[in-house]
């Protein structure tokens, strides 16, 4: 028995495009997240989609027996922003297959970021949004405890009703990420443009 198997709803043979090309790619964003989760003592297992068949997906529940099921889609992938409905189909699934299993259900992805109700509408418990690894993190550590995650920032969650309710984005890594983009641009503003060698030396002849 595991805490976490985690996994993505990218089956490349759902792209014809991509089948035709045949290059596909380690779930980094996925691998990252399951990284950082060990990093805190979590047991985890991955699940990769891209060349495995969603119908085997049953079989690594049997054979994990996770407490946890994150359904946590590769950012760094840009194909992950495409054939939407199909991956959306396969992540409901499997959000229906690790219910019936017992287990805690949570999904990372801009589909679901920008989706959040329909997702939860369809087996999540819990939805990560925006940036989501340390999200990921509280929330597994919040459900192995038996605390109520609802109040951590970045998740998305159905209140006692049908009303979807969003906490506020973690948006520390993307206002870092962006004040060091504006630091390097107004430095290479400020450093005068220099003409290339061969240049130069044409307008030299």
């Amino acid at each position: 028995m595991i805490d976490v198997l985690l996994t993505h709803s990218y089956h490349l043979p759902f792209d014809r495009k991509q089948v035709r090309k045949m290059q596909p790619y380690p779930p980094l964003g996925t691998l990252y997240a399951a990284a950082l989760l060990r990093q805190q003592g979590l047991t985890v297992a991955l699940f990769d989609t891209m060349l495995t068949d969603p119908a085997e997906f049953p079989d690594a529940l049997r054979r994990h027996r996770p407490s946890i099921v994150a359904v946590y889609e590769d950012d760094f992938n840009f194909l992950s922003k495409m054939c939407l409905t199909r991956m959306r189909d396969v992540a409901f699934q499997m959000a229906e297959q690790a219910r019936e299993f017992g287990c805690r259900v949570v999904v990372h992805g801009s589909d679901a970021t920008d989706h959040s109700s329909e997702f939860l509408q369809h087996g999540f418990e819990y939805v990560l949004v925006g940036e989501s690894e340390h999200t990921l993190v509280e929330t597994s550590m919040a459900l192995l405890e038996g605390r109520d995650p609802s109040s951590i920032q970045g998740v998305s969650w159905i209140d006692s009703g049908t009303h979807a309710v969003e906490n506020s984005f973690r948006s520390g890594l993307i206002v870092r990420r962006r004040r060091h983009a504006e630091a390097r641009l107004s430095t290479a503003r400020r450093q005068p443009s220099r003409p290339r060698q061969g240049a130069c030396r044409r307008a030299s002849r």
